[in-house]
């Protein structure tokens, strides 16, 4: 869907040399952020938010309804520009259980737009054994795939970890869906695959309790898994990383034995680490400590060992001078050129949540230039103030953020773009050029003079001729669209097309009459032009340099007089009273 929004004003924040100043980008949703109505629930969660092929945006997760205590899983999607896409669910909104507990941890899209999603399901929401991993799939539309396990969805009921929290598609079309240690494997069809070589881990020693896991897939197919592990020497959870193929067989060549330890790397008990895999598949993990003052984050080789040459001997700590106990690391995003931005939140009592977001190299130096909309907050414009949870970039290196914005009897799902290159028309003036001050390069111009489309001008700027309403479109690399106007009145455009004119008229302004005179001994031809571009008025000049025109039967106003011949032509205002 295009949208098209005119006299919409921007002040962009500029920095000099390569400054990362990233703003709101308001060709998307509604001057930058798109958000459902209001659910009744709390203690909404993000889970992903992912791109189709067609480019429209899904957000994911789930939340709690304490009116009726459930849990639902909860998708929201609007096309490319930010659009609530009606065709899906209801408003763009699925809101969805198969039991009393549907808990969607993690979702992705299968090459036929069908949604797979895997996590837990329980007819209690207060005894955990009655909860049990599962898989569920629902259609392009929101609908339940009823063809997919039964009825839409697979319980995996053997002892076990209660949730999933990983979902892969492998190359078979079978998904792999995994929590830290434990793994279970389902086929194309939601059967459980009982070819899986096991579904359990032994962790190594000294380790006991391993979860709260994050999973991603190498470029080779292999997954790598961060979790937290509670290390008995130091009674603490640190990081304990592992790696693995679609079969569940630990690759010997990561680490020790398929695990890689840190004990150094020593984190929150509540919290689940995050991690992003690098274009050379290094891996950087991230988690609050255990202090709750610090951001940490780590890089480690692709094999599993801690990459010394990150930040500094392997780390980059990132003080937080906020109340430990109200602060959550919600996000960590790779940029296309392997740098990252970790986002922060903290819970004010008075407005709700607001989320921070820091820069970094790709080596883990942060970014004292990089900025948002010239400070480093991002805040959501619902009633409950959401904070952004989730994350996606897009290939040309815009961010998109989420929100399953939790708060008491109510949930909002938004989303909002920004950019570094602002997509934003408004037109400034400096002699006879417009510039539409439209700084990315991925966008196409298209420029107007009352209303007509002028040929064969596409650039960022245009050089006028002619007083009137000019209008620039922008279209960005999505598709979508946004116009500014912009008003030319000069005092006089002389336009030489071979020869030199001298126009004078008099009076101006004038009321009945305007008597013209201009150099020159051609056949020439008098027009008349409003400023939406429309001409008015068309005659041939009697004599050769001089003329008589009667403007009574004209609307008061400014006007653009032009004179023509074959080797000339000259413009210049007149104001009718």
């Amino acid at each position: 869907m295009k949208k098209t929004i005119t006299h919409l004003l921007l002040l962009f924040i500029a920095l000099s040399g390569k400054a990362q100043n990233f703003v709101t980008d308001s060709l998307f949703g509604d001057i930058g952020q798109v958000s459902t109505n209001q659910l009744d629930g709390e203690n909404g969660l993000s889970a992903n938010i992912l791109r189709q092929p067609d480019g429209k945006f899904l957000l994911t997760g789930y939340f709690y309804d304490a009116n009726t205590n459930n849990y639902f899983n909860l998708m929201f999607r609007t096309d490319e520009c930010g659009q609530i896409d009606s065709s899906f669910g209801t408003d763009g909104v699925v809101q969805h259980k198969f039991e009393r507990v549907t808990q969607g941890v993690d979702y992705l899209l299968q090459p036929d737009g069908k949604i797979v999603v895997a996590g837990r399901q329980g007819n209690s929401t207060i005894q955990t054994t009655l909860q049990y991993p599962s898989i569920s799939r629902y259609n392009s539309d929101g609908s339940v795939d009823s063809t997919f396990g039964i009825n839409g969805t697979r319980k995996f009921t053997s002892s076990g970890n209660p949730r999933l929290e990983s979902i892969h598609r492998l190359s078979d079309g079978k998904f792999l869906c995994t929590n830290a240690i434990f793994m279970v494997r389902f086929d194309s069809t939601g059967a459980v695959d009982p070819t899986l070589v096991l579904n359990y881990h032994t962790p190594p020693t000294f380790y006991t309790t391993i979860n709260r896991s994050t999973s991603r897939m190498r470029s080779d197919g292999k997954i790598i898994t961060v979790a937290a592990g509670y290390y008995t020497p130091f009674s603490t959870d640190v990081l304990l990383m592992m790696s693995y193929d679609g079969n569940g067989e630990l690759d010997t060549s990561f680490g020790t034995l398929g695990f890689q330890t840190d004990e150094n790397f020593q984190m929150d008990w509540e919290q689940t680490p995050l991690m992003a895999l690098q274009s050379d598949d290094k891996i950087i993990a991230a988690m609050k400590n255990m202090d709750g003052d610090k951001i940490i984050v780590a890089r480690y080789n692709a094999n599993g060992p801690l990459d010394i040459t990150f930040g500094t001997n392997g780390y980059t700590e990132i003080p937080i001078s906020i109340t430990a106990s109200t602060m959550k690391l919600d996000l960590l995003t790779l940029l296309n050129d392997d740098s990252f931005i970790v986002g922060v939140a903290n819970q004010e009592v008075s407005t709700g949540w607001e989320s921070q977001l820091l820069k970094f190299s790709s080596n883990g130096i942060p970014d004292p230039t990089f900025s948002v909309n010239g400070g480093n907050l991002i805040e959501f414009n619902n009633p409950v103030s959401g904070r952004a949870d989730i994350s996606y970039a897009t290939p040309d290196g815009e961010i998109i953020l989420g929100t399953c914005s939790p708060g008491i009897g109510s949930v909002f799902m938004a989303l909002t773009k920004i950019t570094s290159s602002p997509s934003m028309p408004h037109i400034t003036q400096t002699g006879n050029i417009l510039n539409s001050n439209v700084s990315n390069p991925n966008c196409t111009f298209e420029w107007f003079l009352g209303g007509n489309v002028i040929s064969g001008e596409t650039s960022s700027t245009l050089s006028t001729s002619v007083d009137g309403i000019y209008t620039v479109t922008v279209t960005n690399s999505l598709g979508c669209t946004e116009s500014a106007d912009f008003s030319v009145i000069n005092t006089g455009i002389n336009n030489q097309l071979g020869g030199s004119t001298t126009l004078n008229v008099y009076p101006n302004p004038a009321t009945n009459t305007i008597h013209i005179t201009w150099s020159g001994n051609d056949n020439s031809t008098i027009e008349l032009i409003d400023l939406t571009g429309r001409v008015v008025m068309v005659q041939s000049a009697a004599l050769k340099n001089q003329a008589d025109i009667n403007i009574e039967q004209f609307a008061k106003g400014v006007y653009i007089l032009k004179v023509s011949s074959n080797s000339s032509s000259s413009t210049t205002r007149v104001t009718i009273n």
